[in-house]
């Protein structure tokens, strides 16, 4: 019986140590510059990873949780804006620059294995980079597609890509899912008429692959008549917006209850998908003031339950990483804040 006991002593001191030892890196805003940090993934020990007279944002976790890649804008003087790709290890040191200026950089995912990183920028598509490469300063991306295209996300199996089709052309934005060799470019999400416009992003792909975690926007259009008869629309924030839980096979979709007027910057699986993590800011707020905070919380899927954790964005969570003062957390339940939406502070 003792014996019996000593094991589930240590079995329980294991399972805490691994959930403490869970992380999140995202960027908040001090002093006018976005910088990372990482906390713990109930919102504690918030350490500051990075310190500089730069921005820097989207940052991912690789696999094994022992760096982080981020875009770091370098901006000189002159006004122009040049982001580059950094990596750095987990608790912030030896930050090397492995990407040479190729316009604004909107996304960035490592491999399941840790050995490529995919990107996509404002001029071109979706490019690979080697970091097995023996010289990280000498790197030369691959190019696998030309697409114009915004967020995206590697499935965990490593054979295929999802991205959000940006095509200047197409009024709605769709998930679609590509190949890792560039091959069979095919539309997963559709537009559907009877719910009208709508934006889709933030694609995260389960653990698992068998599901897609992603965001909609309700969108407005409207056409514009310009000078000599020229007509152009004119798109829009209809102020409606929704995280999608929706599985890879049949289509089934999950919508989580999160406040319609909370707008997500960022989601993310976490807690071996029994929690979604994501970053958002009021959007009525920022109506009214062009202002909003944006925050990052934890959402529950079986209780519904949302936790305030820190101010910030682009949040990434990996189930274990390095060792890290606690911030106040607030938790709330979705029927508080249907009868009254109160900004946690």
């Amino acid at each position: 019986m003792r014996i019996l006991h000593t094991i589930l002593c240590i079995s329980l001191t294991l399972l805490l140590a691994a959930a403490a030892n869970a992380k999140i890196v995202f960027s908040a805003s001090q002093n006018g510059n976005s910088y990372l940090y990482v906390m713990d993934d109930d919102g504690g020990n918030i350490t500051q990873l990075t310190d500089n007279q730069y921005s820097e944002w989207r940052p991912r976790w690789s696999p094994n949780g022992r760096r982080i890649a981020f875009v770091r804008d370098t901006t000189p003087n002159d006004g122009s804006v040049k982001p580059y790709i950094y990596i750095m290890n987990s608790d912030g040191t030896s930050a090397r620059q492995i990407s040479s200026h190729i316009g604004h950089i909107l996304d960035l995912a490592f491999s399941p294995d840790g050995t490529k990183l995919i990107f996509n920028t404002t001029l071109l598509g979706i490019n690979i980079i080697n970091l097995n490469a023996i010289d990280l300063d000498k790197i030369e991306p691959n190019l696998l597609t030309h697409t114009h295209l915004f967020h995206l996300d590697w499935s965990p199996d490593g054979k295929q890509i999802v991205y959000v089709n940006d095509d200047h052309d197409v009024v709605e934005k769709n998930l679609w899912i590509v190949d890792v060799n560039g091959d069979n470019q095919r539309a997963w999400t559709q537009p559907d008429p009877e719910r009208g416009s709508m934006h889709r992003f933030n694609p995260r792909w389960s653990p698992d692959g068998q599901q897609m975690l992603y965001t909609e926007m309700d969108i407005t259009v409207e056409k514009k008549f310009g000078k000599e008869g020229n007509v152009g629309i004119s798109i829009r924030a209809a102020g409606t917006f929704r995280c999608i839980i929706q599985n890879i096979d049949d289509g089934a979709t999950k919508t989580l209850k999160i406040p319609e007027h909370w707008y997500p910057t960022s989601v993310d699986w976490m807690d071996g998908q029994k929690s979604v993590l994501f970053s958002a800011y009021d959007y009525d707020e920022f109506e009214k003031n062009r202002r909003s905070e944006r925050k990052i919380y934890k959402y529950d899927i079986a209780s519904e339950e949302i936790t305030f954790l820190a101010e910030g964005s682009n949040a990434d969570w990996h189930g274990e990483a390095l060792s890290v003062s606690p911030i106040n957390k607030q938790s709330m339940r979705w029927a508080e804040l249907k009868k009254s939406y109160i900004d946690p502070q």
